[in-house]
């Protein structure tokens, strides 16, 4: 069974187009990539983070293409107050009018 970091580069790594283009995004040798992806070895904290990152990243901005094409009723507008900032205005008197 592999482990949550070799699952995790092994998704980054179909994001990315393969394991040398994983690499050259990582800033890490492909041989060493290689290796993780295999199992053998666990990746430094660095690289599983920026993995890490790279699936949220692309996640998120699939959630958000898919909640503009639902159908959904929308929120009612806010009031004009809102739209113009007056409330941002009145708790942060500094911020100019």
């Amino acid at each position: 069974m592999f482990s949550i970091h070799t699952l995790t580069l092994r998704a980054a790594g179909r994001l990315c187009g393969g394991a040398p283009k994983l690499a050259r995004y990582l800033g890490v040798p492909a041989h060493s990539v290689v290796d993780w992806l295999q199992g053998s070895g666990r990746p430094p904290p660095r690289v599983f983070k920026d993995c890490v990152d790279l699936l949220l990243f692309h996640e998120q901005h699939l959630c958000r293409g898919a909640r503009a094409d639902r159908s959904a009723p929308r929120a009612p507008d806010l009031p004009p107050s809102y739209a113009q900032g007056a409330r941002s205005r009145r708790r942060y008197p500094h911020t100019p009018t």
